[in-house]
């Protein structure tokens, strides 16, 4: 049933004197006036219905042999052409899930020509999509797809003022190719594809930010630590080696490199390796990372948390769950199954916001809003929350009537598998 509201003038009979006409902006208020107050009547006085939080906005197809990834307003999806052997990429806008391109990579000469495990990464300045297998890395035109170089082997690292990491077989004859230890480590340039430098035997290496920007620190064969130039590969500093001392980088806090050995903590400068402070944990061996701002060791079911400007102990808790850090909140999820509870930290260890049943994540940067996913039915529903910073309670957003997995999100949207064959993309604001 739908009302007609006439705003016509009935027609004259004669010709009678043009009356003034009222300015125009008066009668569309006249006429909003009317209309509002219709409206009020028929839905009896209630406000008009607000928009839904969660709306989908596009249904992407896929396969199961597939990876995706989030950049801007777009998604990008790379999943296996079995005909060719190759990685069929498209960009889809993340608004109404419109196609914008697609273009069938062809692995480098001599790499995996299954393709089953494909990764993509778009550099952080945006300039360059990556389409890797374990072996071969292309490097796309975000916004055409055009290939414009590849190399192997695939790239494991990226993000140092645009040189991407690469690791090559042993070198040493004396090293079995299961160690680990004496490959050998590429820089590549990722605008051209060109191969910078080449380092000699390393165990481990990984790009880091220090003071001065991008560095690559390296673990050494011979149990030390190094800081590149990541440009160049020339070493900037060093950790040196100690018998019978085997450190390992767990990370860093903004400018802090975090070292372990064993139970001992240390904390150094990332750009020059200074010793800032040193921490044993009361636990013995345990397995320490950053967590947002702190430093964070498990061990002997405890989490303690290390303040990383000066290595003071802010407080333990009594949890097994691996911390995460989103959204200026530290997460722990307690229980395993749907009925776990994710918990937003204080660093002493209160309790500042407790989530029954959202035990789940959304992958996404760790200074965006935090999309949480919360099983219902039986498993056949779920449902999705919103963290905002410094926020003291969830926001509700939806639910949708299938499980979900494998979801991403942006601070407007969120993408997540859907059975073998689908993406579903909803926008939350």
């Amino acid at each position: 049933m739908s009302t007609v509201i006439d705003l016509g003038v009935p027609a004259l009979d004669g010709e009678r004197p043009a009356s003034a006409r009222r300015p125009a902006a008066h009668h569309r208020r006249t006429v909003l006036a009317g209309l509002t107050a219709l409206l009020l009547l028929v839905t009896g006085g209630a406000e008009p219905p607000a928009e839904p939080a969660l709306v989908e906005v596009a249904v992407v197809p896929t396969s199961p042999m597939h990876n995706h990834t989030l950049a801007g307003d777009r998604l990008y999806s790379a999943e296996l052409d079995p005909r060719r052997g190759g990685r069929v990429v498209t960009a889809y806008e993340l608004g109404d899930g419109a196609a914008r391109w697609t273009n069938v990579v062809e692995p480098p000469a001599g790499a995996d020509s299954l393709g089953l495990d494909i990764d993509l990464a778009v550099w952080p300045t945006g300039e360059q999509l990556l389409v890797s297998s374990h072996d071969g890395t292309s490097g796309l035109d975000p916004a055409t797809g055009e290939v414009r170089w590849s190399t192997r082997p695939g790239i494991l690292d990226h993000g140092g003022h645009g040189v991407g990491l690469s690791l090559a077989p042993p070198t040493d004859p004396a090293v079995a190719p299961g160690d680990g230890r004496g490959q050998v480590l590429r820089g590549v340039d990722l605008v051209t594809g060109a191969e910078l430098w080449t380092s000699g035997p390393i165990g481990s290496g990984r790009f880091l930010t220090g003071a001065t920007g991008a560095l690559l620190v390296v673990e050494t064969v011979d149990q030390g630590v190094e800081v590149r130039d990541p440009r160049t590969g020339t070493v900037r500093a060093a950790l040196g080696a100690e018998p019978g001392r085997w450190r390992s980088v767990a990370g860093n806090v903004d400018d802090l490199l975090i070292v372990v050995f064993l139970g001992e903590v240390t904390g150094h400068a990332v750009d020059t390796l200074d010793t800032r402070w040193s921490f044993t944990s009361p636990s013995g061996r345990g397995v320490t990372a950053a967590c947002g701002p702190h430093v964070c060791v498990r061990g002997d079911g405890r989490l303690t948390l290390v303040d990383a400007a000066d290595g003071t102990v802010l407080g333990a808790i009594p949890r097994t769950g691996s911390p995460r850090y989103r959204a200026g909140h530290l997460l722990i999820r307690d229980g395993a199954g749907d009925g776990g509870t994710m918990r937003s930290l204080a660093p002493d260890g209160r309790t500042l916001i407790e989530m029954p049943g959202w035990v789940e994540l959304a992958e996404s940067p760790e200074t965006a809003p935090a999309i949480l996913i919360r099983r219902d039915g039986d498993g056949q529903r779920s449902s999705f929350a919103l963290l905002e910073p410094g926020a003291t309670t969830l926001r509700f957003l939806g639910t949708v009537p299938y499980p979900v997995n494998d979801c991403r999100s942006t601070p407007t949207h969120i993408v997540c598998q859907v059975g073998p064959d689908r993406l579903r993309v909803w926008r939350y604001r």
